[in-house]
């Protein structure tokens, strides 16, 4: 990508990495703070060479298991406080949008945006 001096790289975190919970399991929490990181640090280096680096980093999913695990209180919670709603769900076109914008001409002038 560098020699090209275009290209796009695009990581996904979750709210995990920024927010401690006691019942989110450490090495995941760990793993996505991690890649946040990189993606900064990627943008740092490789941005000045055309390439650019953008975390999508959404809120909780209701997958099938969060649903199942996620006591029905703190699901309503979650559906009225969570920046997108109606709370997404695994399949939602709008998760899949938001890696399509990061790749289009209107994601060109985003870099570490995490």
């Amino acid at each position: 990508m560098k020699e090209r001096g275009r290209g796009n790289v695009i990581t996904m975190s979750s709210a995990a990495a920024r927010r401690p919970n006691p019942g989110s399991p450490i090495a995941y929490a760990a793993a996505k703070a991690g890649i946040e990181l990189l993606t900064k640090d990627v943008a740092a280096q490789a941005g000045p060479h055309g390439v650019r680096a953008n975390c999508i980093a959404p809120e909780t999913i209701m997958t099938e298991t969060n649903q199942q695990q996620i006591p029905e209180q703190v699901q309503e919670t979650l559906r009225g406080t969570h920046p997108i709603l109606p709370c997404p769900v695994v399949d939602d076109p709008g998760l899949r949008g938001s890696a399509l914008r990061q790749n289009s001409v209107l994601g060109r002038r985003t870099s570490a945006k995490v």
